[in-house]
C-alpha cells in the first residue's frame, strides 16, 4: 500500500506546514472543490468559476478552527450565516501567510492544474 503512506505521508507535511504558518498569523489556502469530503455551503461551490476556490484561516477570522489529521475544520461566515467547514489535506493546493507561498502539485493521475508541474518543477516550491 504505497500510495496511502505517500498520502499520509503528503497529509503530514501540509498539516505541519500549515501549523507553523498558523502560529505566525492569517492563512490563505486555495482548495480544490472536487476533492472527496471537503464540506463548505453548496451556494459557494456552485458560483465558484473553477474548481479552485480560496479561504482566509486565522485567529480573527476562524477562532474555532481545528486543526486534525484529515484536513481544516473551520466554521466559517457566508454572509450572516456560519457554516462548518472542512478541508481535507488533499484538497489544499496551496497555503499563503505574509512569509511564504507553498504550492503542492496534484497527483499525475488527477487532473493537472499546477502550471508548475508542467514545467518540471519540483513536488513542493517555497517562495520567501
Amino acid at each position: 500500500m504505497p500510495g496511502k503512506t505517500k498520502k499520509k505521508s503528503d497529509s503530514m507535511l501540509k498539516k505541519k506546514i500549515f501549523e507553523l504558518l498558523y502560529n505566525e498569523g492569517d492563512v490563505h489556502i486555495l482548495i480544490a472543490t472536487t476533492a472527496n469530503e471537503v464540506r463548505i455551503p453548496a451556494h459557494v461551490a456552485v458560483s465558484a468559476k473553477e474548481e479552485l476556490i480560496g479561504f482566509v484561516l486565522g485567529m480573527r477570522p476562524s477562532p474555532r478552527l481545528e486543526i486534525g489529521v484529515d484536513g481544516i475544520t473551520a466554521a466559517l461566515r457566508f454572509e450572516s450565516e456560519r457554516f462548518k467547514c472542512f478541508f481535507p489535506w488533499e484538497s489544499i493546493l496551496q497555503i499563503n501567510s505574509k512569509y511564504c507561498v507553498v504550492f503542492f502539485a496534484k497527483d499525475k493521475k488527477d487532473k493537472d492544474l499546477s502550471p508548475e508541474r508542467k514545467k518540471g518543477k519540483p513536488k513542493l516550491s517555497v517562495v520567501r
